[in-house]
């Protein structure tokens, strides 16, 4: 047989190379496995046993010895006296069922290699195929009692184009979603900026629209009486009204002046009757000093109430003009 590797020697009860419970085969180091101990067999030989064993009936050996009873012969140290030498008490002897007290430890040592043995190997195998994964941290406590084990399967070739056209399918539909949100997002952008561009260009339009005579309306002096009794009821209603400025002081203020005023055009003071508060820009009214008859071309606000010279109080209408003629 071929030697094995390194330093060892052969076990001379068994004939072969032997080290920490293994042998060598000729190619790798095994398992040396030991026959458990029937406990139901007596360990005390029979008859026919005892005439087989040798070293019985033989010469003592020098010095003091004794014969092991449970073998019939002269036993030391593991070995036996055969009449002239000392020799090696081999396991054969195990299978025949004697047992001698210089045997048992023998087994237990063995027993135990055996077991040093598997453990070595056992450890090996999980260094070697334990991957090297780093030391998971310390969690806190979870308050999942049990945790779901997660199973992994190889998948066949048809799973696999499934999986594949599954995953294509669902990135097209995220790419018409996201396509169609943006699309969405336009439309609502371009709507808002058409909005805001028609809002732009109606208050050009009502802007122009105050400066353009022809859309005010003419009233006649009993329509007029009417609106006069409530502006509220008619604020916002663009209309022509004819007056003759009684003040426009320091005191009304450059934005401001106080005519007595009248539905149709006159020429003199007492042509006009009702009294009425007319706001406008200053810069319209530039031209415009006391005691001038105007042509106005106002919406109606609403009313006023203030105090006069004489402390009393006084409610009239009020009216912001957008275009001041002067015509007298």
């Amino acid at each position: 047989m071929k030697p094995p590797p390194g330093s060892s020697s052969v076990n001379p009860e068994t004939g072969r190379y032997e080290a920490n419970g293994c042998y060598w085969d000729g190619e790798t180091w095994k398992s040396i496995v030991v026959p458990p101990e029937t406990t139901k067999q007596s360990t005390r030989p029979s008859a026919k046993q005892l005439r087989s064993m040798p070293g019985m009936n033989v010469t003592p050996p020098p010095g003091s010895h004794e014969i092991n009873p449970e073998t019939g012969r002269y036993e030391a140290s593991d070995c036996y006296w055969d009449g002239q030498n000392w020799k090696q008490i081999v396991n054969l002897e195990i299978a025949t069922g004697v047992t001698s007290l210089a045997t048992k430890p023998r087994l237990i040592a063995a027993a135990v290699a055996v077991a040093a043995c598997v453990l070595a190997i056992g450890i090996v195998i999980g260094v070697v195929f334990t991957p090297n994964t780093p030391e998971p941290a310390q969690s806190l406590p979870s308050t999942t009692r049990h945790s779901t084990p997660v199973t992994t399967a190889s998948l066949s070739p048809a799973e696999l184009e499934a999986a594949s056209a599954s995953a294509a399918a669902a990135a097209a539909s995220q790419t018409q979603a996201t396509a169609a949100a943006r699309a969405r997002a336009a439309e609502v952008a371009l709507d808002q900026n058409r909005r805001a561009m028609e809002a732009q260009q109606a208050a050009a339009d009502a802007q122009a629209a105050k400066f353009d005579r022809s859309t005010y309306a003419i009233l006649n002096e009993r329509d007029y009486g009417l609106l006069a009794r409530n502006p509220s009821a008619s604020k916002g209603q663009k209309i022509v009204v004819y007056g003759y400025v009684t003040q426009f002081d320091s005191i009304t203020g450059s934005s401001t002046f106080r005519a007595d005023t009248a539905a149709t055009p006159g020429s003199n003071w007492y042509d006009f009757d009702l009294n009425t508060i007319v706001n406008f820009d200053p810069k319209i009214g530039a031209n415009v000093i006391a005691k001038d008859i105007v042509a106005l071309y106002v919406e109606v606000s609403g009313t006023t109430t203030y105090k006069t010279t004489l402390g009393a109080n006084e409610t009239a209408p009020v009216l912001t003009a957008n275009v001041i003629d002067v015509v007298g």
